[in-house]
């Protein structure tokens, strides 16, 4: 299984990131922010499986903070846009991902909670 994964993980390119974002204050108390996302694929197509999470690519991100004294509330949006893929004809993780189609998008939301002290 060792050899396996070594000879898989071979196959994998370096992905390269790039993100990039701004953040707006509208009042003293709220802030807006908004970004973009965007990764290459690292995956090969004979080493994709159904539940891999690798092959999205891109994503936009909003979000705001709203400053309450010294608690601030933040609310952040992602939403990771859709990407297929096929996996090759024949697959070096099980056989039964051969020809198989990843499909993936993301929607996540978050409510974080600061204080300052």
């Amino acid at each position: 299984m060792l050899r396996r994964a070594a000879a898989v993980s071979a196959l994998w390119k370096d992905a390269l990131t790039a993100r990039a974002g701004a953040e707006f204050s509208a009042t003293p108390s709220l802030t807006l922010r908004g970004g973009a996302i965007y990764g290459s694929d690292p995956v090969a197509s004979n080493t994709l499986f159904t539940i891999f999470p690798a092959i999205v690519q891109s994503a936009a991100t909003a979000g705001l903070g709203y400053r309450i004294g010294a608690t601030t509330v933040d609310l952040t949006y992602a939403l990771t846009l859709t990407r297929e893929q096929m996996a090759a004809p024949t697959s070096m993780v099980a056989s039964e991902y051969a020809n198989s189609c990843n499909h993936l998008a993301e929607s996540t939301f978050s409510l974080g909670l600061g204080w300052k002290f």
